[in-house]
């Protein structure tokens, strides 16, 4: 048996209140935090990274307060947060990010994102807590 300690520094889980796990098919365990981030962790090596917030950096995940994490085509993972929705394409490392906005109808309905689900038609439903749902279309990118 492996446990890994909560703790700010080194190679150590950064994610203080867990909400989420998520098993990927790459031997990967994605790790959903409430205030510290999203966390990978390579079950092959027990190597941990990070991914935080950075106001200062466009390639970054949304918000720190992770709620739920999908992957549904090859290599991209959803990432539900508190202030949108991230896509983390893992073969580049690189996110991006869809949010609402007041002037495009085709945005989220809002920010705060719960839950993420896929129906048979491939459209990706996000759930927003007391807000609705919006519907994303991958192949149109609304």
């Amino acid at each position: 048996m492996v446990s890994y300690m909560g703790n700010d520094t080194g190679n150590f889980l950064r994610t203080g209140r867990i909400r989420f796990l998520y098993p990927d098919k790459e031997n990967n365990l994605w790790i959903a935090g409430a205030d510290k981030g999203l966390t990978k962790l390579d079950l092959l090596t027990n190597k941990l990274t990070n991914y935080l917030y950075d106001s200062t950096s466009k390639n970054c995940i949304a918000a720190n307060f992770v709620s739920d994490i999908k992957e549904f085509e090859e290599g991209n993972l959803y990432i539900a947060t508190s202030h949108g929705v991230s896509i983390l394409n893992k073969k580049t490392n690189q996110f991006s990010t869809l949010k609402h906005s007041d002037k495009d109808q085709n945005s989220l309905l809002v920010d705060q994102t719960n839950t993420i689900a896929k129906d048979i038609n491939g459209h990706i439903w996000f759930g927003h807590s007391g807000f609705g749902i919006t519907e994303y279309i991958p192949s149109q990118n609304k």
